[in-house]
């Protein structure tokens, strides 16, 4: 049986090794479809007795859910995992976890949203569909304490129209909100989301990509630890290599190498192995590819 909670604690034990006193850990994950995204989140592992919070947008974790009382089974050809889902949630249901998180931390053990895409899309348009009467953007913000933020009713009535740069900063006051409570309750965070291009050039002769990179707003670079790719070989049932992105390459971890196995075994392998190392050569089997495809524009 996977032993989520020995998981927890031998990641939180060479966690604080270096750090003695980290309680939590928060990243972003990203990929094209089919990479892992889903499974990794589901299967987050959180200490004995707590509960995995989940936001699932696109009902991605459906062949996932073990529902609220069930077991953790991970083999290669199975997967299930514990948790209390949401699907397809709205606005209101993030409030919801949000107090729930503030009222009882400590029954929940992580938040997991898939994906951070969505919510984003999902903030923005309950913004500029309200601006026409804010306030019911304003009980929403308030639902996430974030109310002081917005500017005067007579402003935010103009987004409909503009979104200037307080209305961005309004909107990504939400998921600041989101991973300021996971972090001052000592709860795990793990979000997923999709990839875009990285151009050179945009919109000018000669224009092209040179790499990928996860589509978050920076609120979400800002509070994460780090984020990382997943690539999966379809042709086994091996776990995917996590890789951090050349083009978005922050690791507050110390000494980690640039990619390793990314299942949460493979994630406590590595901060172990990081906690033993003295080198600063990093084995070239752990490199990521620093010249990325370039596709020209047509």
């Amino acid at each position: 049986m996977y032993s989520a909670h020995e998981l927890n604690a031998r990641i939180l034990k060479a966690m604080q090794v270096k750090y003695p006193n980290f309680k939590a850990f928060r990243f972003i994950v990203s990929s094209t479809p089919g990479q892992g995204k889903s499974t990794l989140l589901a299967s987050v592992p959180t200490p004995e007795g707590k509960q995995r919070l989940v936001l699932d947008n696109e009902d991605s974790m459906a062949y996932l859910d073990a529902g609220r009382e069930g077991e953790d089974i991970y083999t290669p050809t199975r997967q299930q995992f514990k948790m209390v889902r949401k699907t397809f949630p709205e606005l209101v249901d993030y409030a919801s976890y949000y107090k729930t998180i503030k009222a009882k931390p400590e029954k929940i053990g992580a938040l997991l949203i898939d994906n951070i895409a969505i919510l984003q899309d999902l903030i923005v348009s309950f913004a500029i569909s309200g601006a026409s009467n804010p306030n019911d953007v304003k009980a929403m913000w308030n639902e996430f304490d974030q109310g002081q933020v917005l500017p005067h009713p007579n402003l935010m009535r103009n987004w409909g129209n503009t979104q200037d740069g307080r209305f961005w900063q309004c909107v990504k006051a939400i998921p600041a909100a989101l991973l300021l409570v996971c972090m001052k309750n000592g709860l795990h965070f793990v979000g997923s989301t999709e990839e875009g291009n990285v151009w050179e050039n945009y919109g000018k002769p000669g224009a092209k990509i040179i790499g990928r990179k996860a589509k978050i707003w920076d609120k979400w670079y800002q509070y994460t630890d780090f984020v990382i790719s997943l690539k999966r070989n379809p042709n086994t049932h091996e776990p995917p290599l996590g890789s951090l992105y050349p083009n978005q390459p922050k690791m507050r971890l110390q000494n980690m190498n640039p990619s390793w196995v990314m299942d949460w075994e493979g994630f406590a392998k590595e901060l172990e192995e990081s906690n033993k190392r003295e080198g600063i050569e990093i084995p070239a089997s752990f490199h990521i590819n620093l010249e990325e495809n370039v596709v020209e524009e047509l």
